[in-house]
């Protein structure tokens, strides 16, 4: 039996901001939408708006958005947020 010690894979992406500088990422910091959506317990078309918006750190790449994983973690949604609800 082959036993292997446990190791995490750290990932970095180095691209070109919109301002031209050159950024590296660590991408084990960030997640994907659905995830994301999860962690704050928001649907993902709210995740992605809450990136537009600045609500929530995130990035588009490509098509998709990769977001903070503290980020996400961290929104609090207002707690009357959404309809009322019939006791």
């Amino acid at each position: 039996m082959l036993l292997l010690a446990p190791f995490t894979l750290t990932l970095h992406l180095d691209f070109l901001t919109k301002d031209k500088k050159m950024t590296n990422i660590n991408l084990n910091d960030y997640v994907s939408v659905p995830k994301a959506a999860k962690l704050a317990k928001v649907s993902e078309k709210w995740m992605r708006q809450l990136i537009i918006d600045g609500k929530v750190k995130g990035m588009k790449v490509g098509r998709n958005y990769l977001v903070d994983r503290k980020s996400a973690i961290a929104f609090d949604r207002h707690p009357t947020a959404g309809r009322p609800r019939g006791d």
